[in-house]
């Protein structure tokens, strides 16, 4: 039976569940379970080729960027990112150690490094020219379920993981999210920021979105994902 047809009658227990799972990966990755968005690690090489070679064209001025694949799973996005930027130094920050370990396992790439997604390690190796969190700001599936999503990943979570990548980030630095749950202009943080509308972008699509109460965006389209920082 499809889980869209159980979630009705069992939508409690299953964010229960949910959460149970946060707090156990908290656990046995050693962080903070508001840290632990998203559990899935799926991904695959050149998985978003316009935002890749959107970035690179804004950044052709500077060929020696530094580049954080903040949630870099298994380590395809950062082996793809090579592609487009050829002599960027790429850090992968993976939460994830079983994730980290095949990534590290099958890197050969002096330029490309996967480190702990904690602050402190993520410092060390900063600051960075671009941020990239890319279907890392949200919970999947059960986004796809809730109408409200502020029992399992209130607004204030993602604000907070948003001022951090914040941080990370050069002044004149591009700051890429898709895929998250949240509205980057919903964020205080946003009038640091002006959007980038360039050429060669997929076509926007629909994908769960909620206001900074939690409460589902009907119909919303993601299309705003490419944000300089001016301050």
């Amino acid at each position: 039976m499809k889980l869209n047809k159980v979630l009705p009658k069992f939508k409690g227990l299953y964010f229960f569940l949910k959460r149970m799972k946060y707090k156990w990966m908290g656990w046995k990755f050693d962080q903070p379970a508001d840290r632990i968005i998203q559990t899935a690690s799926t991904t695959f090489f050149d998985r978003h080729p316009d935002l890749f070679q959107a970035v690179s064209e804004l950044a052709i001025s500077n060929p020696n960027l530094s580049i954080l694949s903040f949630g870099s799973s298994t380590g395809e996005e950062c082996q793809s990112l090579r592609k487009y930027f050829p002599n960027a130094k790429i850090v992968g920050a993976e939460i994830n150690a079983d994730s980290r370990k095949k990534a590290i396992a099958n890197n050969a790439d002096e330029r490309i490094q996967f480190i702990d997604s904690v602050p402190s390690k993520i410092n060390e190796n900063g600051p960075f020219d671009v941020v990239f969190a890319l279907s890392v700001l949200c919970k999947n599936p059960e986004a796809e379920y809730a109408e409200d999503l502020s029992s399992i990943y209130p607004f204030a979570t993602y604000e907070k993981m948003v001022n951090e990548l914040h941080g990370y980030l050069k002044v004149g630095g591009w700051l890429v999210i898709r895929s998250a749950n949240y509205r980057f202009k919903d964020t205080a943080i946003n009038n640091n920021y002006q959007l980038c509308s360039p050429a060669g972008m997929r076509e926007p699509i629909e994908f769960p979105k909620f206001d900074a109460s939690g409460k589902k965006l009907k119909g919303f389209l993601e299309s705003e994902e490419i944000f300089q920082k001016i301050k």
